[in-house]
């Protein structure tokens, strides 16, 4: 009974200090950091709005700074490897964003590059191989879109 009232205390102790230590999640959804007005899309469409889809999230219309923000997108695919008789075994893909945020308020321009390459392996069947290929675009977008919410919130803290 007595090591249950213990280990209670020592767990209520921990919790107590670790709420009170001032830790702040960087990537919290509604921290009202900026507002982004409007997304423009430059380039590869279709991981352009991958990317607008995950940082409009962070987004909230109660904050001073309202933002604009243009992504340009570039995509290369490549031949990574190659067996002996010729035939392709292997894929890398490389995304690029060149991303800008105008400030409306104080008409103030911010460029920042990101760049993440991925491989995807060449499958039996075309329709893996594509699928491969849709889940390599995927995660580097949603990587990039990481990459891009973390750095204005960073920004703008």
């Amino acid at each position: 009974m007595n090591k249950n009232i213990l280990i209670f205390a020592i767990a209520f102790a921990g919790t107590l200090l670790l709420n009170s230590c001032g830790y702040q999640k960087i990537n919290e959804r509604g921290s009202n950091k900026y507002y982004i007005e409007k997304i423009i899309i430059k380039g590869e469409k279709k991981i352009g709005y991958l990317l607008k889809d995950d940082i409009a999230l962070y987004s909230s219309e109660k904050s001073a700074n309202k933002i604009r923000v243009t992504l340009d997108t570039s995509l290369d695919k490549t031949i990574k490897n190659k067996s002996i008789s010729g035939k392709v075994s292997k894929y890398e893909i490389q995304l690029q964003v060149n991303l800008t945020i105008k400030n409306i308020n104080s008409d103030r321009v911010l460029e920042k590059n990101f760049y993440r390459v991925s491989n995807f392996d060449v499958a039996n069947n075309h329709s893996k191989t594509i699928n491969n290929e849709k889940t390599a675009k995927k995660s580097l977008s949603s990587t990039i879109a990481g990459d891009i919410v973390n750095f204005m919130n960073v920004y703008y803290e």
